[in-house]
C-alpha cells in the first residue's frame, strides 16, 4: 500500500524549486522597480503589503505516490508574475498620476523613430538623462521596426518577450500604460522604499488555523484540510514620487 497524500511530507525539493521559480519570475517581471530608485529601510509608514496566502492541493507539493506523478515545474511562475504586476501597477499609476502635467506632456501625430529621438534629446536637455522607456503594448510593436531597438529577451533566435533597449536605454512594455502613451523616465523620479523584501514559504496548515481557513473558504470541509497546504508570500513597500521633471509623457493623438 502506498501512503495517502495527507500522510506525505511536503517535498523539500519541490518546495525549493517552486519558491525559486516564484522569486525569479517576480524579479524578471517587476519592471516598476527597474525604472526607479530602490532603498531598503527598517520601517516605513503608510506601506502597502503585496502578496498572497493561498490554500492549494497538497498533491502538487509531495513526492510521487506509486507510479502516479504530478508535475510541479510550472508552479510559482504565475504567482511571481502576479505580485510583480501588482507592484508595477502601484509604481506606474503613481508616476502617470503625478507626472502627466504641464510641460511634461507631449502630443505627437506619429510615434516613429525620428520623433522618439527628438523627444529623448529634449528630455536630456533637462540635465536628467533618460534612463528608461516604458511604453504601451500598442507602441511596443512600433519598436520592432526601429533600427536602434534591440531585443534583450531572446534565446537561440526565439523571442521570449518585449523587453529590450532603444539606443542603449532599457525599454519595457506594460499593460498599465494607456494604449497611445509612452513614458521617458529618469530613475530619480522616485524611490521604492522596501521595509520587507519579498519572501515566500510553503507550509502545512496547522490545525489551530482550520477554523479561519474554513471561514475564508466555505467550500472546503474540515476533512479536506490535511490534503491542503499553504503557499504564502508578501512584501512591504511604499513608492514615493519625488521629481516631476524626471518624466516626459508622450501621447499620440487619437486620430492617428
Amino acid at each position: 500500500m502506498f501512503p495517502t497524500v495527507r500522510d506525505l511530507p511536503i517535498s523539500k525539493e519541490r518546495k525549493s524549486y517552486i519558491i525559486s521559480k516564484f522569486m525569479s519570475e517576480f524579479y524578471a517581471s517587476a519592471i516598476g522597480r527597474k525604472v526607479v530608485n530602490t532603498k531598503r529601510v527598517e520601517s516605513v509608514s503608510d506601506h502597502r503589503r503585496l502578496g498572497f496566502n493561498l490554500v492549494l492541493d497538497r498533491i502538487w507539493f509531495v513526492d510521487y505516490i506509486g507510479e502516479t506523478g504530478y508535475a510541479y515545474q510550472t508552479l510559482g511562475t504565475m504567482e511571481g508574475k502576479d505580485v510583480a504586476l501588482a507592484e508595477t501597477k502601484l509604481i506606474l499609476n503613481k508616476i502617470i498620476e503625478k507626472g502627466n502635467i504641464g510641460a511634461n506632456r507631449i502630443e505627437t501625430n506619429a510615434m516613429d523613430e525620428e520623433n522618439l529621438d527628438k523627444y529623448i534629446s529634449s528630455f536630456n536637455k533637462r540635465n536628467l538623462s533618460c534612463t528608461a522607456i516604458v511604453t504601451s503594448v500598442h507602441f511596443m510593436m512600433n519598436f520592432w521596426t526601429f533600427k536602434n531597438f534591440k531585443n534583450t529577451q531572446s534565446q537561440g533566435g526565439k523571442t521570449l518577450g518585449f523587453e529590450g533597449s532603444y539606443a542603449g536605454i532599457p525599454t519595457y512594455w506594460s499593460n498599465f500604460i494607456p494604449e497611445n502613451m509612452l513614458l521617458l523616465i529618469n530613475k530619480n523620479i522616485g524611490t521604492l522604499l522596501i521595509s520587507k523584501e519579498l519572501s515566500a514559504d510553503i507550509l502545512d496548515i496547522d490545525e489551530s488555523d482550520y477554523e479561519l481557513v474554513l471561514k475564508n473558504i466555505p467550500t472546503l470541509k474540515r476533512s479536506d484540510l490535511p490534503e491542503k497546504i499553504r503557499f504564502i508570500a508578501d512584501e512591504l513597500i511604499r513608492f514615493d514620487f519625488e521629481n516631476e521633471s524626471a518624466i516626459m509623457v508622450v501621447q499620440q493623438n487619437a486620430s492617428n
